[in-house]
């Protein structure tokens, strides 16, 4: 069953997402079970909802990609929630 992924990361600015996704875009999009993508600068940061088509395949490529290159860049911490969805598709 597909997972929605929803990542709240207070005081990130869009210039530090560009960054990041610039350093990541690629991998994410090669991953196994990745689905899509979408970034939304809030008042308090940046919240970035993804759909992957399984919890282990996101958890993969968290603990693989992300949270590596978070530490690396000095982002602030990632607050995580996880939804499992009735159905998920792409164009």
């Amino acid at each position: 069953m597909a997972v929605l992924c929803v990542f709240e990361i207070a005081g990130m600015t869009e210039e530090m997402y560009r960054q990041a996704i610039g350093q990541v875009r690629d991998r994410e999009k090669a991953s196994p079970g990745f689905m899509a993508h979408a970034a939304t600068v809030t008042s308090e940061g940046t919240r970035i909802t993804e759909i992957w088509e399984s919890q282990e395949h996101v958890n993969h490529f968290l603990e693989s990609v992300i949270m590596p290159m978070a530490q690396q860049a000095g982002l602030p911490p990632i607050q995580s929630e996880f939804l499992e969805t009735s159905d998920a598709f792409t164009s």
